[in-house]
């Protein structure tokens, strides 16, 4: 072997001695270096391959800056599984004689699509611009959006049947009309704006998900029995459907809909599934919408106008009327949890309304009860939120009323009257008071046609040291009835108004205190 001088430092491997060291002999140094030289060879190997690893035969890409039209032959290259070369008059453009493969838009480069190609793209990537202007394109594989890809076109049919992935920065815009279809769903980590009114369609079961919100305007249908899961935020303002009853739209966890449509979203066919541990669904629209009847995890009511519940609704979570009415006709709205009221209206009852406030559960109440004048009627009040006090804001007449947990008072701003059509029992766990924070005189009425019992608190009288908060309770029933209960009933005054049935009674069986109160009412 033939002696080799080294100059500057090497790194030594072998043995080692008593120090780490490896010494150095001839023979293992060449065994060192000539491995070097084959590791180097194969890295270089693997560098060049690289180069073209991710280019496949019959993938295109621009090579032209500027704006300039799709069917521009001589602007394409096109992969011939060695180099990129300008496509043959056979091989044409993207599209024009064969199923191409990876259609790339690069940077700086501006395309537009002018005709509608005879054959599906294999996959898109684009990071320069692509206008879908005057013509119709499918593609096969996935779409990634590092750039912008813009709909110019009122007639086009644009089907992306991978998945379409907009990555931060990028854009999927349009103003018209065109018709997109969709089959492996939507990632939009950038801007997805669809702002006229082409007919969206989803043709597979796919998932919309992102960072940012999917907007669209156009109707959205989801094929028969097909399944869209939204895991991310989409914004609708035109009408949600289905093509049968088989076809599902599922809010997941964490999930967002906006709805700005006054027709009832999967209203033909299909189901609407809003259950799931974190997802709000927004009826939004500044004006009159139905409210699908499903169960919801988080309900936001906004835009203004009246909210129609198309059945019973249920939400398990967190009820937000932001704006508007909630008009709940001969149907049951259960709240199980909170109850947010930042609106200046408040609910219609009817004949045939049921409103269930709270499953047993605590739940926090941030507004009040507020009925609409001419529609302050319910069938039936359920109130069974521990630790939660409802505050009456206007004047309540029910059929009947169950106080189970939690509790109801008067608000301060006018005189209430709170009239039940049946008996009253307080639960154990409930607490009826005349508001304790009055700013002027007030009376709390409590009116029943039947008897009244008392298990749990009764505290209809107040005085403020300036301020009188008085309760009354009154009778109406034209039958005997009973004033009983196992808890002392604290009441600033009783009234006995039995109409035609005057010679009707009521017996006092339980012990009660009766204020007399020095103000005048």
């Amino acid at each position: 072997m033939r002696n080799t001088n080294i100059r500057g430092k090497i790194a030594l491997l072998g043995s080692n001695t008593s120090f780490g060291q490896t010494e150095l002999t001839k023979s293992n140094f060449a065994i060192q270096f000539r491995g070097i030289k084959y590791f180097a060879v194969l890295m270089l190997l693997l560098v060049l391959h690289g180069f073209s690893f991710g280019q496949n035969v019959g993938d295109y890409q621009t090579n032209a800056t500027g704006n300039w039209n799709w069917s521009t032959r001589t602007n394409w290259q096109r992969y011939n599984g060695t180099t990129w070369v300008t496509p043959s008059v056979a091989e044409g453009y993207p599209g024009e004689s064969g199923v191409s493969g990876t259609v790339t838009i690069q940077n700086g480069h501006t395309v537009t699509l002018n005709v509608s190609p005879a054959n599906n793209i294999g996959s898109f990537d684009v990071i320069g611009s692509l206008n879908l202007s005057a013509g119709s394109i499918t593609i096969n594989g996935a779409t990634i959006i590092s750039g912008s890809l813009t709909d110019d076109s009122n007639t086009g049919i644009n089907t992306f049947t991978g998945k379409v992935t907009i990555n931060a920065g990028g854009s999927f815009s349009t103003g018209n009309s065109s018709a997109l279809n969709f089959g492996g769903g939507i990632e939009n980590n950038g801007t997805f704006s669809q702002t006229a009114g082409g007919v969206i369609t989803f043709t597979a079961d796919q998932t919309l998900s992102g960072t940012n919100v999917i907007t669209t305007v156009g109707n959205i249908n989801i094929t028969a029995g097909r399944t869209v899961t939204n895991s991310g935020s989409v914004s609708i303002s035109g009408v949600l459907n289905s093509g049968n009853t088989a076809s599902t739209w599922i809010n997941s966890d964490n999930s967002t809909l906006t709805y700005l449509n006054g027709t009832l979203p999967m209203n033909t066919a299909g189901t609407l599934t809003a259950s799931a541990t974190g997802n709000t669904v927004n009826y939004s629209l500044n004006g009159a919408q139905s409210v699908r009847n499903v169960a919801y995890y988080n309900l936001t009511l906004s835009g203004g106008n009246t909210k129609t519940l198309a059945g019973d609704v249920t939400v398990n979570n967190t009820f937000n009327l932001a704006a508007g009415i909630v008009s709940i006709g001969a149907n049951t709205l259960a709240l199980y949890g909170d109850y947010t009221r930042t609106s200046a209206n408040g609910f219609q009852g009817g004949a045939g309304s049921n409103l269930t406030l709270g499953n047993g559960d605590a739940a926090t109440i941030t507004g009040t009860l507020f009925f609409e004048a001419g529609t302050q009627t319910l069938n039936n009040l359920i109130i069974n939120a521990a630790s939660t006090f409802y505050t009456l804001a206007s004047d309540l007449t029910v059929g009947t009323f169950t106080p189970t947990a939690g509790g109801l008072q008067n608000n301060d701003a006018i005189n209430r009257i709170f009239t039940v059509n049946n008996d009253i029992t307080i639960a154990p766990g409930f607490t009826l008071q005349s508001n304790q924070t009055v700013t002027a005189n007030r009376v709390f009425t409590v009116k029943t046609t039947g008897s009244f019992t008392n298990n749990g608190v009764v505290d209809l009288y107040h005085y403020t040291g300036t301020f009188h908060s008085m309760g009354e309770l009154q009778f109406n029933g034209a039958t005997n009835v009973t004033l009983g209960g196992t808890s002392t009933s604290e009441i600033g005054r009783i009234r006995v108004d039995k109409g035609t049935g005057q010679a009707a009674i009521v017996d006092v069986i339980s012990p009660i205190t009766l204020y007399n109160a020095d103000a005048t009412y």
